[in-house]
């Protein structure tokens, strides 16, 4: 899995009032669109589909390219059924990956409109381990974390990331209540952070991409 996230300077994914377009330029945006061509599945939380309606497919400048299966992490199935995700036309299909405590109508729903209602576990969250166990099993053995903060803390705290690749545009942001690319409980100490190592730094327009593989200390 390869965790990704494009953030100002100070280390925001968006405004205080949740606004995000665009904090890095179009440089790095189209690289990221082209990261999408290259792995099998690309993973989002409910909270990125609820506040951004991303379609999440590749939408490369040259045309051709392939969209990644599109995976939604969605424990009680909240996601709306007109979003662009299931709407938008695409030969991948999308997977919403939800807990037990979803409502029993709202899968049927979502299956019947073709969509694979995936229950990965009891809950309260879906189990991310799991998933890309269940992944794997259908072929898919690579996957792009687009987070949002949430999808990104869990999968850092399952120790299932392998690497990172960081877009940081030369922007102050600033605000206490602007969010940042990782959520959850986090490390308690720094001696307790994962570290980069391998680390490699490209620059795309003004932006820099920061990219390095995971090595978990506890």
């Amino acid at each position: 899995m390869v965790a990704k996230a494009a953030v100002s300077l100070d280390g925001k994914i968006a405004t205080r009032s949740g606004k995000s377009k665009w904090i890095t330029g179009e440089e790095a945006r189209a690289y990221g669109r082209r990261l999408r061509d290259w792995y099998d599945a690309i993973m989002v939380g409910i909270g990125t589909v609820l506040s951004d309606d991303p379609a999440l497919t590749t939408r490369l400048p040259e045309g051709g390219g392939r969209d990644p299966v599109r995976v939604i992490l969605d424990s009680r199935a909240s996601i709306p059924l007109n979003a662009r995700v299931l709407s938008q036309e695409s030969e991948a299909p999308a997977i919403i990956a939800v807990t037990a405590q979803a409502s029993p109508e709202k899968l049927a729903e979502l299956r019947k409109n073709g969509v694979e209602a995936l229950v990965v576990n009891e809950g309260p969250r879906v189990d991310l381990a799991e998933l890309m166990r269940l992944l794997a099993e259908r072929g898919i053995t690579s996957v792009l974390l687009e987070g949002g903060a949430m999808a990104h803390g869990s999968a850092f705290t399952a120790q299932i990331v392998d690497k990172v690749a960081w877009f940081i545009a030369p922007k102050i942001i600033g605000g206490r209540d602007a969010p940042g690319p990782v959520g959850g409980m986090g490390a308690d100490s720094p001696a307790d952070a994962a570290v980069l190592e391998r680390v490699t730094v490209s620059r795309l327009g003004a932006d820099l991409l920061v990219e390095g593989y995971l090595k978990y200390r506890k």
